[in-house]
Order: structure tokens, then sequence, then C-alpha cells
């Protein structure tokens, strides 16, 4: 059952908005008893505590979780509790769950407005298991102290209009009477209410009592504070009544951040528990305000430091504080490294959090690149028995560096089929493992290949595309199978036609008709730069298409090569590794014209026109630019003249010319000249503002009737 908190919700100041933090405490037992203060149990029976934690607030966008019918999209910080399990009760353990931690869920009366809307926070899982030792039994981040009777967690991230409940199970007497004691009770109580802070601002949670026996005269036990009293502390425990001779135990100190609690003190009692006299005991305590002290970070002189990484700022901290990093924890990437974690003093902080002593502190962290591993192994049933010995050793590289795979030589009766990877690859941003295959070998085979230009022309352009045939021949008299092959230009695109049903495999002619359909029907894709012919017949050829695309990069010269990486065949034949299976074919790009305009004096907005012809003006170009503009045409090798044509109120104060980056040498507009092949020709026109001028004309307009003296002129 649930006791009602009668505790009004205390504010918390945060740096968002106002937010409201309560604890309750209630507690259940088999019989299910509704609406009451206090529950009179039996003796040896079980007792269950529930502690629930719930979060308040008003986000930036106003909306607020008072009411019950919204969730805000704020979050509490670390929300710290504590519950002193009372005099008397045995702690047996934690109500579990099958996850193994306590999340959040909407408060009692809240309808979620759909399926999708979610609480969010749980308690901090510090432990990420469940143990027992002498001093302590802890289960998924809760905790119980044998010696302080004190159950303790701590709560992150709980989404504001939402709640958080710990189940405790405790066992009762199994007598009323307390056999430690000289009095021969005839009544026990058990008072519990547990305490919840966050920052500077601490509660405690309503009060619950049970109690075994019969009524009989009791006493109370009071607490005050005395002194100042500083703003967010938690209202005084309450009063709770007691038999005499009855154990009782003191209720646990505040805490609130820059302050240190005295303890409770009475008169004539010392230590966590007593036995109740037969008269009031007041307790009281005070607050002494507390030093505050640095936290300073720094990176480690010897460590690396990513690129665009802030060391957190200089913070103060009061005594013994929670002090948690807000920035990395140990594991965290940032821009291709990692965090090692902080240090203080040379050790390492766990849970990315330490209590402040009394002195300042410097943290120090560490980093390191991040690097991902490649290994090697090999598949298939044929291996020789040098097995594993003959594997690359593993090596790990940065993501983004280029590997190179050792390749296996040959074994005596062995042949290496290759790696299932790139020889030649770039490391991504995880492992790699790259699988190597072996065969018996027999003997060997040498196919051939080719690469030629379908549409061969003298000189190529941006945009134009260059069409080749790859041409893969079986020179043996027997098929071959999973022919790899690679274009190494990267530019290049292999284009993947299927073969099935054309006809095309002439080891169909020589009665190979048992070719199972998977085989003879495709050309597989490894990449746009590598295929795999899954079978060529004896003495047949392949042929694969491929295209490069000519863009503005292209310049000079463009070679691309085509090479066999790899092939089987059956009766245990391998290919030659003796030999080298490339074909190169290359082709050239016109040479480039590059026209920039520069105006010196009045800047204005204009437009400057050029002509580019060549010698019998054949071929004819126009370029417009305006003052800081360039650029590039493309021509084939020959006689060219450029010529600006000058704006009316400019003059071109100087024009020069050069070829392939060389020193500028001046050039007059309109000049012939000789454009080499596979050259570069850069021209730069300065023009000068000048003031504009005025067009006259003049002449006269005379309207006048025909024989008459009269007129009338129009002078213009």
């Amino acid at each position: 059952m649930k006791i009602k908190n009668k505790k009004k919700s205390l504010i918390i100041y945060l740096s968002i908005t106002f937010l409201f933090i309560f604890v309750m405490l209630t507690f259940s037992k088999s019989v299910e008893i509704e609406n009451v203060d206090t529950l009179n149990v039996n003796p040896d029976s079980e007792l269950k505590y529930y502690l629930t934690v719930s979060y308040d607030g008003v986000d930036r966008n106003g909306l607020d979780s008072f009411d019950k019918k919204t969730i805000s999209k704020i979050y509490s910080d670390y929300i710290y509790v504590e519950d002193i399990i009372p005099e008397g009760l045995e702690f047996i353990k934690f109500v579990e769950t099958s996850e193994g931690n306590i999340g959040a869920s909407f408060k009692e009366g809240f309808t979620p407005s759909s399926s999708e809307e979610v609480c969010r926070g749980a308690v901090f899982n510090d432990s990420n298991r469940t143990f027992e030792d002498d001093k302590e039994i802890v289960y998924y981040g809760l905790h119980y102290n044998k010696e302080t009777r004190t159950v303790s967690f701590k709560v992150r991230n709980l989404q504001a209009g939402c709640q958080l409940t710990v189940g405790i199970v405790t066992k009762t007497p199994e007598t009323i009477d307390d056999p430690t004691t000289d009095f021969i009770e005839t009544r026990r109580d058990f008072y519990n209410t547990a305490t919840a802070w966050e920052g500077k601002q601490s509660v405690i949670s309503n009060l619950t009592h049970a109690w075994m026996g019969t009524s009989t005269t009791d006493y109370a036990v009071k607490y005050s504070y005395t002194g100042t009293v500083p703003l967010g502390a938690p209202n005084v425990p309450y009063e709770m009544r007691y038999a005499i001779g009855s154990q009782v135990g003191v209720a646990s100190s505040p805490k609130i951040e820059g302050y240190k609690f005295t303890g409770w003190v009475a008169i004539g009692i010392t230590g966590n528990s007593f036995t109740m006299p037969n008269h009031d005991v007041e307790f009281t305590g005070s607050f002494v305000k507390l030093d505050s002290y640095k936290v300073t970070y720094k990176i480690a002189d010897d460590s690396p430091v990513p690129e665009g990484y802030i060391v957190p700022s200089e913070k103060q901290y009061y005594e013994d504080a929670i002090v948690k990093f807000d920035s990395m924890k140990a594991g965290d990437t940032f821009n291709g490294y990692k965090f090692l974690g902080w240090t203080i003093n040379g050790a390492d902080v766990s849970d990315s959090e330490f209590r402040m002593p009394a002195k300042d502190i410097e943290v120090v962290g560490r980093w390191e690149q991040i690097k991902y591993k490649v290994e090697f192994k090999f598949i298939g049933d044929v291996v020789p028995s040098e097995g594993d010995s003959l594997l690359p050793s593993p090596s790990e590289y940065v993501p983004g560096e280029s590997v190179t795979i050792e390749n296996i030589e040959d074994v005596e009766g062995f042949g290496f089929v290759g790696w299932n990877y790139d020889y030649e690859f770039i490391m991504p941003e995880h492992d790699v493992i790259i699988y190597g295959e072996w065969m018996i070998r027999n003997g060997v085979f040498a196919p051939e290949i080719k690469k030629e230009i379908n549409n061969p022309k003298d000189y190529y352009f941006p945009g134009d595309i260059v069409n080749y045939t790859i041409t893969v021949t079986n020179t043996a008299d027997y098929p071959i199978k999973n022919v790899i092959v690679r274009d190494n230009n990267e530019k290049a695109t292999l284009n993947y036609i299927s073969i099935c049903n054309q006809g095309v495999l002439s080891g169909l002619d020589k009665g190979e008709e048992n070719i199972n359909e998977e085989i003879k029907c495709n050309i597989e894709s490894r990449s746009d730069h590598i295929a795999q012919i899954n079978y060529i017949g004896a003495n047949s050829s392949i042929k694969i298409n491929a295209s490069y695309l000519v863009t503005d990069e292209d310049f000079g010269i463009i070679p691309n090569e085509v090479e066999i990486l790899g092939a089987t065949a059956d009766n245990n034949y391998v290919l030659d590794q003796e030999r080298e299976y490339k074909s190169e074919v290359s082709f050239k790009v016109a040479s480039q014209i590059n026209i920039c305009k520069k105006v010196n004096g009045k800047a204005i907005e204009k437009e400057f026109q050029f002509r580019i012809t060549n010698e019998d003006e054949s071929f004819e170009s126009w370029m417009i630019l305006n003052d800081g503009a360039c650029d590039t045409i493309y021509v084939e090798p020959g006689d060219y003249k450029v010529e600006e044509i000058i704006p009316q109120e400019f003059i071109l104060s100087a024009s020069t010319r050069n070829k392939d980056g060389n020193e500028d040498s001046n050039y007059p507009n309109g000049e012939l000249f000789v454009v080499d092949e596979l050259s570069r020709y850069n021209f730069t026109f300065t023009n000068t503002y000048k003031k504009k001028g005025f067009l006259h004309s003049f002449g006269r307009v005379v309207n006048s009737i025909l024989g008459s003296q009269d007129s009338l002129s129009l002078l213009g």
C-alpha cells in the first residue's frame, strides 16, 4: 500500500528553469490496507518499503509537469537518495526486476498521449552486477551498507513528470520483546523516513510507521536545528514516539552543498542508535559553512590532443562535494581519438566523479589515437601443413591510412589462391578480418588480358567518355574460373554486362554443355573497379566494358591499366605467379587556355568579352569575364590568338601569357601564338578605367513649306 506524501514539494533553482523534487516513502504488506498512516505488522513477517523519487518542473517551452498531464523535456542531474532501515528490521534484499535495473515510469494518474511517449531516467548502475560481502549488498547500483544499515543509490537524468520506485524487502523481528535489552517490551515501533539531495537542495520524505504489539506508554524523539540554517536545507526529521527500552536509530545527517553538518547531539546519547529511556529525547544539530577549493583540468604533456577539443574550465567546489566531470569519460571518442580517462595524482577516477577534498585538485586527462586491427585467417579444407605460421602478423592502423596486404608465396604442392580483399585499401573505422584460400597445385596456367579504347581520338575534352573493352583470354586447354580483374585507374568504371544466354561462351561450342547456369550467367561485381569472371572456357575469351569520364581535373596523358589479380582452375592447376597480367592503354587530354581578368581604377560592374580563334578562323570561341574572374577552354594543338574586345571606357594596360606556369611574358592583344599538345597557357588581361567621354554630332533639320521663305530650323 502507499501512504500519501503530506509535504509540499520544495523548489530547486537550476540553470534552465524552476525544478521540483520530492521523495515519497511507502510500504506494503501481503494484505492490502488502503489510506492509513500506520500499519500493525506481525512478528517474523515480510515488510516491503517503496522509495518513490519524483521530479517536476517547467521546460524552456513553458511545458510543466505538475498537473500529471505533461512530461517536460528537462532532466535531473544526479539525485542522491539515502534511507536508514529502522532498528529491529532485518534487510533481506531489493525488489528485483527482470532487466536488472530500475527505470523511470509515469506518475500515478498520468496517461501518455501516445505509445511513443516514454519516461527517461534510471538508477545509476555503478556496479554492473550483484554481489554481497561482509560490508555491503549491491544490486545493479542499489547499495545496502550492513554497518550503517543504510540503503543508498543515485538517480540520473530523471525526466520532469516522471518517477522512479525502488523496493526494499525487510523482515520483522521474531518476537515483540527485544532479547538484546534488559526490558521486556510489549510494543515495538518502526519509523522510517528517507533523504534525497541534488546540488544545493535537500529534502526528506514523508514518515511511515509500522509497529508490533499493543499500546503502551511511549516517549518522543525530536529533532531541531541550532544556529544559522542554510537556504535549501531539509526540514528536520519528524517527531517519532517509542516505548521504553526500544532500540531507536538516529536520523541520518542532512547533506547540503557548501556546508558540513556537525551531527545530531542529545544528552547522554552516543553512536547511531540508543535504547529509549523513560523520557523524551531531543536532538539538535547545526551547520558549518565550508571553504571552497578549485579543480583545474589539463591534458598530459606526453598525450596527443584531438583537433577541436577544449579542456574543461576551472571550477570551484566545496569540501566533500561530489565532483562530476563535465567533459569526456574513459572510452569516449572525438575526431579519431579515444579518451583514456582522468587521473588525480596518478590514480584513475572511477565513475567520472570524486569527492572533493579540502585542497585544490588538478585533474589530468590522456588521449590515444584510435587504431583498428587487421588480421588474417585461412578458410577452406585445403591448407598447407605449416598452417597459421604462414599468415601475416596482425597490425593496427589509423582510419584513413593506406594498408598494403602481404602476398603469400606458394609452397610445394600448394598454390595460394589469394585474399578476399583488395591488396591495397584505405583503413575503415572498424576492425578488418581478411580471409585467404589455398588449393592443391598440379600445374600452372597463364591467361592474357588486353585493354583497348573503343572510340579512339587524338585528344579528349572534359565531358567526353572514353569507352574501353577489356578482353581476358584463357590460353589453357581446360576451363578457368573465378578470374579477378581490376582496373587500376580509380576514375575508370567497369560496366558489368550479364552474359547469360548470349552464346558468347565459346566453351559451349566445344561440347561443354554441363556448365551450370550460375557459372555461365554472370560476371560478378566486387566493386566499381573489380570484377569476377566466373568461367572462361578452354582457349576462349570474355569481354568486359569499361568507361572513363574526362573531367576538368584531367590533364596530359591519362594512363589506364588493368590487371588479373587471381584465377582458379579444376584439377589443381593454379595461376602462374611468376608472370604479370597487366595491360595499359592511354589517351591524351586537349591543351588548356586559361584567361583571367583584372581591372584597375574605378570598380564597376562590367563584362569583358574575349574571342579565341585559330589561324584560319575555322575555330571560334567567345568568353565573357567580370573583374577577378577566370575561365578555361580546351583546344587541340595549333596556332591560336586571344583577343579582348576592349570597352570604350577602358584601356588595356597590360596583357601577359605563360606556358605551364613558367614566367609571364608580354602578350600583344590578338597576336597569333602556337599551342603545343599537353600544355597549359595562362593569360591575364589588365584593364584601366578611364573617364567616359562624350560622343558629339552636328546636323540640322529643316521643317518648311515648299516654296516658302519662312522656315523653322531645328539644330541638334
